[in-house]
């Protein structure tokens, strides 16, 4: 599995190499606009972050998108649904 792309509302795509400060970018969005864009076999899968029930209870309990991101949890266990 390899974690290519960021999707973030409105519909802009951005790659996760080309952007030097991803977490402050996502602790100033909220968890209902954030997808993750996840390609395995050739094809890319389309992730809503909302749906994993860890990332959902950890941005209820106060952690920040930003935060779950430096400790590589957002992806990974959006990608684990």
């Amino acid at each position: 599995m390899r974690i290519e792309t960021l999707k973030i509302k409105n519909f802009k795509v951005f790659r996760d190499v080309e952007i030097k400060n991803i977490p402050n970018f996502l602790n100033a969005i909220d968890l209902s606009e954030l997808y993750c864009l996840v390609k395995e076999d050739g094809y890319t899968k389309i992730y809503r972050a909302i749906d994993s029930p860890l990332v959902s209870s950890l941005y209820s309990a106060g952690d920040l998108l930003g935060y779950l991101w430096n400790q590589e949890l957002l992806l990974e266990e959006v990608a684990k649904q």
